[in-house]
Order: structure tokens, then sequence, then C-alpha cells
């Protein structure tokens, strides 16, 4: 690497590392939930009722075509 490519990576990589180590000043002390807590969140309670609603549905339809 010749000086000028060092000169310009340094001058790169210096303001992301300056902005990298100011947001997470801003974001350390954010409160943090535990791995997996969000299983259990209202979006994905609504998600899982919708998969159950379309398995019932596709469910009803395939016993219809059969009779059908």
């Amino acid at each position: 690497m010749t000086g000028i490519e060092f000169v310009l990576a340094v001058a790169i990589f210096i303001p992301v590392a300056w902005q990298l180590e100011a947001t997470h000043r801003r974001t350390r002390d954010l409160p943090r939930i535990p791995f997996g807590a969000d299983a259990e969140s209202e979006a994905s309670a609504k998600y899982r009722r919708q998969i159950a609603e379309l398995r019932q549905l596709s469910q009803l339809a395939a016993g219809s075509e059969r009779q059908g």
C-alpha cells in the first residue's frame, strides 16, 4: 500500500469509527429485551391466529372439493 492509499484509507475509516462510537454512546443505555421475548408479542400472536384461520379455510376448501 502506498502512502496516499494509506492516508485515504485512514481518512475514510476515521469518520466511520467516529459515527459508530457516537451511535454506541446514544444506544448503550436503551432498555434491552431478553432473547426470545418477542416470541409472544402482539404481532406474532396475530400472525399465528391468521395462519390458523388460513389453515382452517384451506382444510374446508379441500374437504368441499372432495365432496363436490
